[in-house]
């Protein structure tokens, strides 16, 4: 007969995405699952639209003759709000130079 641990033996883990863009300093964002983290580092990758799961060429909202959307695809929205500057006088968002997913066990906590 096994005896199964209790659900407190079970190793859990942290995760951090890091990255950095030209330019720019290290940034990093912590989450609880690797599914989180993994969805983060498609957003910032080269396909965005991955992360979404959606068609890159299927129109974003309508077909442009309902809204002022100009029937732009999922692929031009989000690139274009990428190269489009946060501010007037601001350059367009930098490439990103490195991202990873790093991981850590976490474990519980001890009286001092």
């Amino acid at each position: 007969m096994t005896t199964q641990g209790s659900p407190d033996d079970k190793v859990r883990y942290e995760y951090r995405l890091v990255w950095k863009r030209r330019g720019y300093h290290q940034k990093s964002k912590r989450y609880a699952s690797l599914k989180a983290a993994e969805k983060r580092q498609l957003f910032l990758g080269p396909e965005p639209w991955l992360a979404m799961q959606v068609d890159p060429d299927d129109q974003y909202c309508c077909s442009g003759a309902e809204c002022g959307c100009h029937g732009e695809t999922w692929r031009q929205h989000l690139l274009g709000v990428r190269n489009q500057p946060r501010y007037p006088d601001d350059d367009p968002m930098p490439p990103i130079e490195y991202i990873r997913i790093e991981k850590r066990r976490l474990s519980p906590w001890e009286a001092v």
